[in-house]
């Protein structure tokens, strides 16, 4: 008896290109149906660009020098503004307008509130910084839910 012969493929089957094809297939399509959602708004999405414009407000803060702050002026928008002056309003980056606005149908925050602050970043709860923030501040973001945004009082630590 002789060995038997080893018969070496030299490439895939038609069965294993079909199944590695059909694997893509899939994933292709659950990363397609998680990218092109048509709501632009997330609750954490927009909650997190919330507290990224009031870090903004207080590293401007520190850096020049002067009162800096946002003012949620109604549920459906927001704006910054500088010199402790709520008429001194200042476009966000990444904005075409001076005040962020969401859709009747999108989000909505705390209305009514100002957040500034000092050159050391300690929070006030006006325009001017004269009002030191007493307690923790909650802004509230509703969208399918809720999630609240502190400022902690005396630091401004935003978690």
């Amino acid at each position: 008896m002789g060995r038997p012969k080893i018969i070496k493929s030299k490439g895939f089957t038609m069965i294993e290109i079909i199944a590695v094809l059909l694997v893509l297939g899939i994933v292709a399509a659950v990363v397609a149906a998680r990218g092109f959602s048509t709501d632009p708004y997330s609750l954490k999405g927009t909650a997190e660009s919330i507290k990224t414009h009031i870090r903004l407000a207080q590293t401007r803060a520190m850096s020049t020098n002067a009162v800096w702050g946002i003012h949620f002026d109604s549920a459906k928008s927001y704006y910054m503004f500088k010199n402790g002056a709520v008429a001194n309003r200042v476009v966000l980056p990444g904005q075409d307008a001076d005040s962020v606005t969401f859709a009747a149908n999108g989000p909505s925050v705390t209305s009514g509130v100002i957040v500034s602050f000092d050159h050391f970043g300690r929070p006030y709860t006006d325009a001017g910084a004269t009002a030191m923030q007493g307690a923790d501040r909650t802004i509230t973001v509703s969208y399918g839910g809720s999630e609240n945004i502190t400022i902690t009082k005396n630091t401004g630590f935003i978690p």
